[in-house]
């Protein structure tokens, strides 16, 4: 099987109960290995994945599933932040590795992160939840809605919904 996806383009996967849909995006995810063969998935920047029931501890905080979804750009950011000081001197590759990082840093909106977290969590009417508040004591809407929110912000170049 292989299939493309142009960016901005949207595709659905529809099959009955059991097809194997779900295991299909987590294998283009990378979270899960084939028995067979090889998942090829070619992509500038990071793919996220949204399952249909999101497993989050229940002993976390609202907090934690937001840095975790977040991790790639602030992992992005601290790089960046590194390289500034030795660019008046820089050899060609550390020049080539900035601009690179910078550019995948803006075109996933790295600068606008955190209020993009924000919007999201409004949109997603879960503004009133506090980052501190345990994820146990979140219902199963606000839970499934939080991962949500964790992938819009994070703006993965694919996004998985299953």
């Amino acid at each position: 099987m292989s299939f493309s996806a142009r960016p901005g383009e949207r595709v659905g996967i529809v099959g009955e109960n059991g097809a194997g849909k779900s295991t299909l995006l987590r294998l283009i995810a990378g979270m899960d290995r084939p028995d067979k063969g090889e998942v090829v998935t070619i992509t500038d920047g990071e793919v996220g994945h949204l399952a249909q029931a999101p497993q989050l501890p229940q002993d976390h905080t609202v907090g934690d599933p937001i840095d975790r979804a977040l991790e790639g750009l602030r992992r992005m950011e601290r790089r960046l932040r590194a390289l500034e000081p030795t660019l008046g001197d820089a050899r060609r590759e550390v020049l080539e590795e900035y601009g690179e990082l910078l550019t995948g840093f803006e075109v996933r909106g790295g600068y606008e992160v955190d209020v993009r977290v924000d919007k999201a969590l409004q949109a997603l009417n879960l503004a009133h939840v506090g980052r501190e508040r345990r994820l146990g004591e979140l219902s199963g809407g606000e839970q499934a809605r939080l991962g949500l929110a964790c992938l819009i912000a994070a703006a993965p170049e694919v996004m998985l919904l299953d």
